[in-house]
């Protein structure tokens, strides 16, 4: 079993603290499924190499981002999904078309 078949991680929303939960759920090379508790904290040095609080493949932090996703949160900057965009650029070009009618103009796709 590799690591990325290990980790899963969860997130939901969490009314009480009006923040979010996150769970990581490990799958042991023995079967069994543990699940992470609260991180410690230790003094930092920085003059040490210090290991990552957490490690995840790309399998696992997809997870992570689809579920903090689904709970609503979305990057502060950035032009969204490339769904999203397709769908702007589709309705953009029926607003164009409408406008186009409606002014008798001729309108060419691929035109601005």
């Amino acid at each position: 079993m590799t690591v990325e078949d290990q980790l899963k991680v969860f997130v939901q929303n969490n009314q009480c603290s009006f923040g979010l939960s996150v769970y990581v759920l490990d799958t042991g090379e023995d079967g069994v499924q543990r699940l992470g508790r609260e991180i410690e904290f230790a003094e930092y040095d920085p003059t040490t190499v210090n290991s990552p609080t957490l490690s995840l493949g790309n399998h696992t932090a997809q997870m992570l981002i689809d579920q903090l996703w689904n709970c609503g949160i979305r990057p502060s900057e950035g032009s969204g999904s490339a769904g999203q965009l397709a769908s702007t650029q589709r309705h953009l070009a029926d607003m164009r078309a409408i406008a186009a009618k409606f002014l008798r103009v001729q309108w060419q796709k691929g035109g601005e």
